[in-house]
């Protein structure tokens, strides 16, 4: 099984209807009061569940470290 991530749910629903996928799940986002609560409780989130966009400028940040 493979499974792809795109943050665009019409190219999902595009690679179903071109047969190069069976199926897309579209999922709402999460809110940042939603993150907050769950890793203050100490739960570690799914992979991709934290795609925010626009990105943070942290990379400038850490690329002078």
């Amino acid at each position: 099984t493979q499974v792809q991530y795109t943050h665009d749910w019409a190219h999902a629903v595009d690679l179903v209807n071109q047969g190069k996928g069976s199926m897309a799940w579209c999922l709402k986002p999460l809110k940042l009061k939603e993150i907050m609560i769950a890793v203050g409780h100490g739960h570690r989130l799914p992979q991709k569940s934290t795609f925010f966009y626009p990105k943070p400028l942290t990379g400038l940040l850490f690329n002078l470290l």
